[in-house]
């Protein structure tokens, strides 16, 4: 059987609230998805946590968008993205695709501690064979390790655009959408 690895952040959670924040605050319509790319671009060095890579983003962002955010706000939509909610449903996903004897492994870029609240808020904490948390730049290292020692492995994520994976990786990826085939798989 195959092992799914799901990138929890662009794939389970709702972060809805806190994009809707993200526009009142910062002015822009696409002031979230360019908040994600800001946090992307930030190595996950040591001493560097969530919240600081958070806090930076945001103000390079502030920058951009030549708007000003007190730090008491930015910390209220700080508090919004760790405690976003899971989509419908997708703990009910999860369990099938267990059942099916897959291995779902959950993947998030931030550090343990961030995971597990995240985890618990949403009610995920249980819906995973495993977690891993890797910044952004060891994603395709610990993918690849995993690929290695399970076999057949695939990604499962909500942009397929940013994709961690070199090409000619033996990892399928695949967008959250195509999941639900693999629900009507006899075998893997």
């Amino acid at each position: 059987m195959s092992t799914i690895i799901l990138d929890v952040n662009t794939t389970a959670l709702d972060y809805s609230a806190a994009s809707y924040k993200f526009v009142q605050l910062f002015q822009a319509q696409k002031s979230f998805k360019r908040w994600i790319t800001l946090m992307q671009e930030i190595p996950m060095v040591e001493g560097h946590t969530f919240e600081s890579k958070a806090m930076i983003a945001m103000g390079e962002l502030e920058k951009e968008e030549q708007v000003y955010v007190v730090e008491e706000e930015k910390q209220q939509l700080l508090d919004l993205l760790l405690q976003s909610p899971a989509y419908e449903n997708t703990k009910q996903i999860l369990t099938m695709l267990r059942n099916t004897g897959r291995e779902v492994v959950g993947m998030l870029n931030t550090e343990n501690k961030h995971a597990i609240k995240q985890l618990l808020f949403s009610g995920l904490d249980d819906a995973f064979d495993s977690i891993v948390c890797a910044a952004d730049d060891e994603m395709a290292s610990v993918i690849k390790d995993y690929s290695a020692k399970k076999g057949k492995t695939i990604l499962v994520t909500g942009n397929v655009n940013r994709n961690p994976l070199p090409a000619g990786s033996p990892v399928q990826v695949m967008d959250i959408a195509e999941v639900f085939t693999l629900l009507t798989e006899k075998v893997a």
